[in-house]
């Protein structure tokens, strides 16, 4: 994952992510700590949602964590990976 920001001291907030391919899920990344003088993130992401158009069609929820970098005071740029279960 990767994205932009523009705040020069983020702190913790709730960002609502939607699905660009097929079906409607629904996320949230729920940044925990977003540090711009040590240059890291971290997150924990939730949703639920509809499957469609790959080899699983149908509900899902889901829940994990993502962490990663960001290039400093802002405006920036972050990324990172994350990883989790869905049922």
């Amino acid at each position: 994952m990767s994205g932009d920001y523009g705040c020069s001291a983020c702190g913790s907030t709730t960002v609502g992510l939607t699905s660009t391919s097929g079906g409607t899920l629904n996320a949230n990344f729920n940044v925990q700590t977003f540090d711009t003088s040590g240059q890291k993130w971290m997150a924990t992401v939730d949703g639920s949602g509809t499957l469609s158009g790959g080899t699983y069609n149908g509900p899902t929820t889901f829940n994990g964590a993502a962490a990663g970098t960001n290039t400093g005071i802002g405006p920036g740029t972050f990324s990172g990976t994350a990883a989790g279960t869905a049922k």
